[in-house]
Order: structure tokens, then sequence, then C-alpha cells
């Protein structure tokens, strides 16, 4: 089995995209077996209202029962976000949340983020970071997103416990203090930019970091439609070090755990 836990339908203002709606999903995990996606609506981003993102998600991805789990797109800052918080994990049968401090303009220190990730915690929502959505050498000059680091979500994370994913992360640079406090924490990372060759120019040596932090934080991740699915799919396959237990446990058994609640004992 395998699950792809970094995809998006929706619009990008910056630059056309292919394959961004369920369908276009659909053909992708066809072609490369792939038997789940977790999916944010990237319109969430952009509106200042998150919700309507939410339902049109909600709303577009019933035609393929079973193929999509939906994670949804919270700003702590609107209005009432509480109450959308709720329906999403009530009625809309959102698994998860992913948050975007960097477009929808609160630093990670706000008060209000943290009562997000308390909320969040009590509903066993794990909550998504995007270190970037576009690589900032290649952003628009429209676009505000720039990127946050290990130094802006360390000590976020280590403040407010919960289950977090860190997506478009390349783990670099990764001090000692970041070592020390995410083995402690309930985090894992998707493998977007994880790699076997050239790990020093990536920042993401997939290899050194399994043997730091364990298989068990590992999560597959496409990207797409921003990026070519061949890319994450190709770098990952070529990992020899990695038995069958490890490759099972990032293509699928990891998000599998997740998406059952089940925290991972920390440390581990």
């Amino acid at each position: 089995m395998r699950i792809d836990f970094h995809t998006y339908i929706g619009h990008w203002p910056f630059r056309q995209l292919r394959g961004n709606t369920p369908a276009g999903l659909i053909d992708y995990m066809r072609r490369f077996g792939i038997d789940q996606a977790v999916v944010s609506n990237l319109n969430g981003v952009f509106y200042k209202n998150t919700q309507p993102a939410n339902e049109e998600l909600a709303e577009a991805i019933k035609a393929f029962p079973g193929r999509f789990i939906p994670y949804a797109v919270i700003n702590p800052t609107y209005p009432d976000w509480e109450y959308d918080l709720e329906v999403c994990h009530t009625k809309l049968g959102m698994r998860g949340l992913r948050i975007y401090p960097q477009y929808h303009d609160y630093k990670l220190t706000d008060p209000r983020l943290a009562k997000l990730l308390e909320l969040a915690r009590g509903a066993s929502l794990p909550v998504a970071f995007s270190r970037w959505l576009v690589d900032d050498r290649q952003h628009s000059w429209m676009d505000i997103g720039g990127q946050l680091t290990l130094d802006d979500l360390v000590p976020v994370m280590k403040d407010n416990p919960g289950t977090f994913v860190l997506l478009n992360t390349t783990m670099a640079p990764l001090k000692d203090e970041h070592l020390a406090a995410l083995r402690n924490v309930d985090v894992y990372f998707d493998t977007v930019y994880a790699t076997a060759c050239l790990p020093h120019a990536s920042g993401y040596d997939v290899r050194r970091l399994v043997e730091v932090f364990g298989a068990g934080r590992f999560l597959f991740g496409s990207g797409y439609p921003f990026r070519d699915p061949v890319s994450a799919l190709v770098r990952l396959e070529i990992v020899k070090e990695f038995d069958h237990s490890m490759m099972d446990a990032i293509w699928s058994g990891n998000a599998l755990r997740l998406l059952a609640h089940t925290p991972r004992q920390a440390g581990r």
C-alpha cells in the first residue's frame, strides 16, 4: 500500500497547475500506484475566510470515496475560526489541519495559534506546517509567503504538545538543539526533498535522518501538483540501505498509524 501525505487541489495565483482537481489527482495516483492521498485545498491559502475552501474540498472528493484523506486549512486570525475547526472535524470529516502563517499574516508566537494547537490536540487532529509552498528561488514577486525554518518551528512544537507534520522541509541546518527537541516531539517529516544523492547539496540526507530518528518519523509525500511526483518517487526508491519494513513504514505504515490517531511514544 502507498499513501501520499502531501497533495493539493485548487488554484495557485502565480502559476498554472495541472492535475489540481480530484480527478487529476486520481490520474496521478493510478499512474504511480498510490492508493490514498492526504489533500487540502490551496484556495484556503488565499481566501480571507478559509472555510469555503474546506467545504469545496469536502464536496469535491465525494465522487472518489476511500481515495482521499482531507486536511482542513484554518486561519486562527479569522473571526469564529474555532467554529470552523469544529465543523471541519465533526461534519466535514477532516482528519488534520494545515496552517499557513506566512500567508495568513501572523507570527508563530501569536496566542491564537497556541489556542488552535490546543484545540487540535483535544480533537486528536495532527497539525501540518509547510516550510514553503514554492521554492523561494522561483516565487513570483507578488508572492509574500517566504519560508519557515527549524529555528521558527521547533520552539512552537516543543512548547505546544500535539502531533505535527512538517511539509516541504529540508531539515537543514539541523542544529544540536533541534535534534534534542525533535526527539521528544511527536513530529513526522514528509519526503518531498529527501534524497540519498548529493545530500549535502539538498540538505535532506534521508539515510542519516532515519538513523537519527528512526524510520517511524517519515511519510511519503510528493507535493503534487506543485512538483513532478517522479522525483519524490525515484529518490525514495533508490535508497538501498532501507529494508522492506522500513520502506513499508515510509510508504504507508507511519501514515496509517498517524491517521488512526495513535500517538507514537516521544523519543522513538
